[in-house]
Order: C-alpha cells, then structure tokens, then sequence
C-alpha cells in the first residue's frame, strides 16, 4: 500500500510522552504523517486544570465535556522538575488555537502539558479502510433468528 511506510497512528502519537509536539515551523520541514491532525482539549480551555495535580484524573473526569479545537503550536520548553499543572510529558506548550472555527480568530493560550492536545486518524486512513484488509464473509444461518424478525420484505 502506498505510504504505508510513512504511516504512523494516532495512538502512537498520543502516547509517546518523550518526544515533543511539533511547532508549525518544525512541521514545515518535517510534517507530521498525512494521516493524523492535532487538535486541542477543549477541557483544558480554563484554569481549572491547573490546581489539579493529577492531569490524567481530570481528564477521565471531564472527558464527556470534552471538545476539541484546531490548533498550531507555537513554540515549548522543558518543564521544571515537580511544576504544577505539568502532565507525563517533559515540555509545555505555547499553542494557537481556534475555538470558533475561523482561522483569523485565534486564542494564545501558553504552559499547556501534552495532554492538552489530541492526535486524531482522519476519516478513512485506518487499518480497516486500507483497500488490502483482510475481510472475511461471515455466515450466520437463517434458523437461529425468530420468524418475526425475518419480514424484510413486507
């Protein structure tokens, strides 16, 4: 398949903690795979966050509020040893992000941890919509449903 080499998952990229997000300069020299798009935590939009010392806690328990926003990121730095408000990762982000949609009506918003941000696939570049997956007919015999449930042409 074409550029399966250069294929990396959203998953993979959400999990690694080491390496930091790319800033929009970085990515103009080396962009991040066709197949993801990076976007913005919309829990994290407020200060809240910050008094919590456990990222991941908050995030499980904000996660049904969550929204997320296009975003570019701007620039980083290392975060210090113990810092308030840092996640897993190492660095804190300066990041650009839109909240309403329209690329000329962007936010600065600045010491967000990595967890602040989310790779996504982009519809239909997963392993199941790749056009050599394996798919196998499954048969389910007729008999096993109610006679009820078998009235698709009345």
């Amino acid at each position: 398949v074409d550029g399966a080499d250069a294929y990396v998952s959203a998953y993979d990229l959400n999990t690694d903690m080491q390496t930091p997000l790319k800033t929009v300069f970085e990515e103009e020299e080396n962009p991040y795979p066709d197949n993801v798009e990076l976007y913005f935590r919309g829990i994290f939009r407020n200060e809240v966050w910050r008094k919590r010392n456990n990222i991941t806690r908050y995030i499980e328990t904000h996660f049904d509020n969550d929204e997320l926003f296009p975003c570019e990121i701007l620039r980083y730095k290392r975060s210090k040893s113990g810092e308030i408000g840092v996640g897993q990762g190492n660095f804190l982000y300066a990041a650009l992000i839109q909240f309403d949609g329209d690329d000329k009506d962007e936010t600065l918003m600045e010491d967000l941890p990595k967890e602040a941000f989310l790779f996504l696939d982009k519809p239909g570049t997963t392993d199941p919509h790749l056009p050599n997956t394996f798919r196998h007919y499954i048969g389910i015999p007729d008999d096993i449903f109610p006679e009820a449930w078998k009235n698709i042409n009345e």
